[in-house]
Protein backbone atom coordinates (compact mmCIF):
# COMPACT_ATOMS: atom_id res chain seq x y z
CA UNK A 1 0.00 0.00 0.00
CA UNK A 2 1.57 3.41 -1.00
CA UNK A 3 0.47 6.65 0.74
CA UNK A 4 1.34 10.31 -0.86
CA UNK A 5 2.53 12.49 2.51
CA UNK A 6 2.75 15.63 2.10
CA UNK A 7 5.80 17.82 4.53
CA UNK A 8 5.31 21.40 4.95
CA UNK A 9 8.37 23.74 5.86
CA UNK A 10 8.50 27.50 6.65
CA UNK A 11 10.94 29.11 5.48
CA UNK A 12 11.57 32.57 6.91
CA UNK A 13 13.81 35.60 5.23
CA UNK A 14 14.25 38.62 7.74
CA UNK A 15 14.63 41.88 5.37
CA UNK A 16 16.74 44.75 7.47
CA UNK A 17 14.27 47.04 8.67
CA UNK A 18 11.46 45.67 6.53
CA UNK A 19 9.94 42.35 9.17
CA UNK A 20 9.86 39.06 8.52
CA UNK A 21 8.50 36.80 5.47
CA UNK A 22 7.34 33.53 5.75
CA UNK A 23 5.95 31.16 2.94
CA UNK A 24 4.79 27.38 2.92
CA UNK A 25 6.55 24.71 0.53
CA UNK A 26 5.33 21.53 0.12
CA UNK A 27 7.16 18.36 -0.82
CA UNK A 28 5.27 15.08 -2.16
CA UNK A 29 6.65 12.24 -0.50
CA UNK A 30 6.02 8.53 -0.48
CA UNK A 31 5.40 5.52 1.96
CA UNK A 32 5.02 1.96 0.90
CA UNK A 33 3.22 -0.35 3.96
CA UNK A 34 5.28 -3.33 3.51
CA UNK A 35 3.57 -6.28 5.61
CA UNK A 36 4.41 -8.94 7.46
CA UNK A 37 5.33 -12.40 6.96
CA UNK A 38 2.08 -13.26 8.76
CA UNK A 39 3.19 -12.40 12.20
CA UNK A 40 2.26 -8.87 13.97
CA UNK A 41 5.66 -6.98 13.11
CA UNK A 42 8.35 -6.27 10.99
CA UNK A 43 11.09 -3.56 10.50
CA UNK A 44 13.30 -2.67 7.39
CA UNK A 45 17.06 -3.31 7.70
CA UNK A 46 18.01 -2.33 4.43
CA UNK A 47 17.19 -0.72 1.21
CA UNK A 48 18.72 -0.94 -2.59
CA UNK A 49 19.61 2.40 -4.35
CA UNK A 50 16.55 2.35 -6.88
CA UNK A 51 14.14 1.63 -3.38
CA UNK A 52 12.72 -1.27 -5.14
CA UNK A 53 13.83 -4.36 -2.72
CA UNK A 54 14.13 -3.82 1.22
CA UNK A 55 15.44 -6.80 3.47
CA UNK A 56 14.88 -6.65 7.47
CA UNK A 57 12.94 -8.91 9.83
CA UNK A 58 9.19 -9.79 10.13
CA UNK A 59 7.55 -12.53 12.32
CA UNK A 60 5.82 -15.24 10.51
CA UNK A 61 2.72 -16.98 11.63
CA UNK A 62 4.02 -19.07 14.18
CA UNK A 63 5.48 -16.06 15.95
CA UNK A 64 9.12 -16.37 14.59
CA UNK A 65 11.51 -13.64 13.87
CA UNK A 66 12.39 -14.08 10.23
CA UNK A 67 14.69 -12.31 7.46
CA UNK A 68 12.81 -11.11 4.83
CA UNK A 69 13.73 -9.50 1.24
CA UNK A 70 10.30 -7.44 -0.17
CA UNK A 71 10.13 -6.18 -3.60
CA UNK A 72 7.03 -4.83 -5.43
CA UNK A 73 6.30 -7.28 -7.16
CA UNK A 74 6.60 -10.20 -4.98
CA UNK A 75 5.77 -8.30 -1.75
CA UNK A 76 7.35 -9.85 1.53
CA UNK A 77 9.11 -13.26 0.99
CA UNK A 78 11.11 -15.21 4.24
CA UNK A 79 14.64 -16.04 2.81
CA UNK A 80 14.56 -19.58 4.58
CA UNK A 81 11.72 -20.86 2.62
CA UNK A 82 13.05 -18.55 -1.11
CA UNK A 83 16.63 -20.09 -0.59
CA UNK A 84 16.23 -23.15 0.96
CA UNK A 85 18.39 -25.36 -1.26
CA UNK A 86 21.29 -23.48 -0.04
CA UNK A 87 20.96 -24.15 3.38
CA UNK A 88 22.29 -27.37 5.04
CA UNK A 89 20.14 -29.19 7.47
CA UNK A 90 18.78 -27.73 10.25
CA UNK A 91 21.39 -24.39 9.44
CA UNK A 92 18.86 -20.94 8.78
CA UNK A 93 19.20 -17.35 7.94
CA UNK A 94 18.61 -15.27 11.14
CA UNK A 95 19.07 -11.65 10.02
CA UNK A 96 19.07 -9.91 6.55
CA UNK A 97 20.83 -6.49 7.78
CA UNK A 98 21.61 -4.82 4.83
CA UNK A 99 21.40 -4.92 0.76
CA UNK A 100 23.85 -4.05 -2.44
CA UNK A 101 23.01 -0.88 -4.07
CA UNK A 102 21.73 -3.18 -6.75
CA UNK A 103 19.51 -5.33 -4.77
CA UNK A 104 21.44 -8.39 -5.18
CA UNK A 105 23.28 -9.16 -2.66
CA UNK A 106 22.00 -9.50 0.96
CA UNK A 107 24.58 -9.58 4.19
CA UNK A 108 23.73 -10.48 7.56
CA UNK A 109 24.01 -13.77 9.97
CA UNK A 110 22.75 -17.15 10.08
CA UNK A 111 23.11 -20.30 12.24
CA UNK A 112 25.56 -23.08 10.67
CA UNK A 113 24.18 -26.54 11.77
CA UNK A 114 26.95 -27.89 10.91
CA UNK A 115 29.86 -25.91 12.81
CA UNK A 116 26.95 -24.77 15.60
CA UNK A 117 28.34 -21.47 14.99
CA UNK A 118 26.58 -18.08 14.74
CA UNK A 119 27.82 -16.47 11.25
CA UNK A 120 28.05 -13.30 8.86
CA UNK A 121 26.77 -14.49 5.54
CA UNK A 122 26.83 -13.02 2.29
CA UNK A 123 23.44 -14.45 -0.45
CA UNK A 124 24.34 -13.92 -3.81
CA UNK A 125 20.50 -14.08 -4.74
CA UNK A 126 21.09 -13.37 -8.46
CA UNK A 127 18.43 -10.82 -9.15
CA UNK A 128 18.06 -9.13 -10.87
CA UNK A 129 19.17 -10.94 -13.97
CA UNK A 130 21.30 -8.53 -15.86
CA UNK A 131 19.84 -5.98 -18.19
CA UNK A 132 16.34 -6.50 -16.08
CA UNK A 133 16.00 -2.74 -15.55
CA UNK A 134 12.24 -2.59 -14.29
CA UNK A 135 12.73 -6.04 -12.29
CA UNK A 136 9.76 -7.75 -13.82
CA UNK A 137 11.20 -11.24 -14.06
CA UNK A 138 12.79 -10.49 -17.80
CA UNK A 139 14.45 -8.45 -20.52
CA UNK A 140 13.25 -7.18 -22.90
CA UNK A 141 12.34 -3.62 -24.98
CA UNK A 142 10.99 -2.05 -22.12
CA UNK A 143 14.24 -2.27 -20.26
CA UNK A 144 16.26 -1.04 -23.25
CA UNK A 145 13.67 1.90 -23.42
CA UNK A 146 14.39 2.55 -19.62
CA UNK A 147 18.17 2.65 -20.57
CA UNK A 148 17.54 4.78 -23.57
CA UNK A 149 15.41 7.64 -21.13
CA UNK A 150 18.20 7.28 -18.59
CA UNK A 151 20.82 8.29 -21.08
CA UNK A 152 23.39 10.52 -20.29
CA UNK A 153 22.33 10.29 -16.06
CA UNK A 154 24.92 9.76 -13.61
CA UNK A 155 24.20 7.43 -10.27
CA UNK A 156 23.90 3.76 -9.42
CA UNK A 157 20.16 2.52 -10.63
CA UNK A 158 18.99 -0.26 -12.70
CA UNK A 159 19.67 1.30 -16.19
CA UNK A 160 23.32 1.83 -15.28
CA UNK A 161 23.66 -2.02 -16.91
CA UNK A 162 27.84 -2.50 -15.95
CA UNK A 163 27.07 -0.60 -12.56
CA UNK A 164 29.93 2.00 -13.31
CA UNK A 165 28.12 4.81 -11.96
CA UNK A 166 27.02 6.17 -15.54
CA UNK A 167 24.35 5.24 -18.19
CA UNK A 168 26.57 5.86 -21.13
CA UNK A 169 26.70 3.92 -24.66
CA UNK A 170 30.32 2.58 -23.51
CA UNK A 171 28.77 -0.47 -22.19
CA UNK A 172 24.96 0.06 -21.12
CA UNK A 173 24.09 0.27 -24.75
CA UNK A 174 26.31 -3.14 -25.24
CA UNK A 175 24.61 -5.38 -22.90
CA UNK A 176 22.40 -8.28 -24.46
CA UNK A 177 19.28 -6.99 -24.21
CA UNK A 178 16.96 -10.36 -23.81
CA UNK A 179 16.99 -12.67 -26.35
CA UNK A 180 16.15 -11.31 -29.50
CA UNK A 181 15.58 -8.12 -27.66
CA UNK A 182 15.08 -5.09 -30.04
CA UNK A 183 17.40 -5.60 -33.29
CA UNK A 184 18.10 -2.25 -33.71
CA UNK A 185 18.05 1.41 -32.35
CA UNK A 186 19.94 4.63 -33.07
CA UNK A 187 21.02 6.54 -29.66
CA UNK A 188 23.32 8.91 -29.51
CA UNK A 189 24.80 8.08 -32.75
CA UNK A 190 25.15 4.11 -32.08
CA UNK A 191 23.40 1.54 -33.77
CA UNK A 192 22.39 -0.80 -30.95
CA UNK A 193 21.41 -4.41 -30.34
CA UNK A 194 20.94 -7.94 -30.07
CA UNK A 195 24.52 -7.30 -27.83
CA UNK A 196 26.37 -5.55 -31.04
CA UNK A 197 27.02 -1.78 -30.85
CA UNK A 198 28.54 -0.34 -33.83
CA UNK A 199 29.67 3.25 -34.50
Amino acid sequence: MTHTLKRLGVKAIAALGLGLSAWITAEAQRLNWLGTLGGNQSGARGVSADDSVVVGLAHNASGRMRPFRWTQSGGMEDLNITYAALLTNGSKLLYANAISPDGRYIVGQRYNAATRRYEAYLLDTGFPARGDTNRDGQVDDADLLAVLFAFGARGYTNEDINWDGSIDADCDCRQRVGSGGVVGMVAAGMVCGAGLCEA
